[in-house]
């Protein structure tokens, strides 16, 4: 299982057209074989601040989403939206270990 989550700085006047461009994504991505967890929050003190939650199978699972069409349309639509380059880090699960 692979998990990797993502920080998304928008800039401020933009926020409603990156809601908007992730509407569709996150439908179809959560639809994928092999996607556990796909969730987009909004930071409530900061507005324009968005974290990606998304756990995969596998690293072929992630793969095949980052070469999903509605992927693809999804990141050419909000890269331009940015105020500064997205931050993303893998992580593993460990509470159920620690059980």
């Amino acid at each position: 299982m692979l998990t990797r989550i993502i920080h998304l700085y928008i800039q401020p006047d933009h926020v409603a057209d990156f809601l908007s461009a992730s509407q569709t994504t996150l439908r179809h991505s959560r639809a994928e074989e092999g996607v556990l967890r796909f969730e987009l929050f909004q930071q409530t003190d900061t507005p324009a601040h968005f974290v990606a939650v998304e756990t995969y199978i596998s690293e072929e699972s992630r793969a095949a989403h980052l070469q999903s069409a509605h992927f693809l349309r999804w990141k050419e639509t909000i890269l331009p939206l940015l105020a500064q380059p997205l931050v993303s880090h893998p992580y593993q699960t460990i509470s159920d270990e620690m059980e």
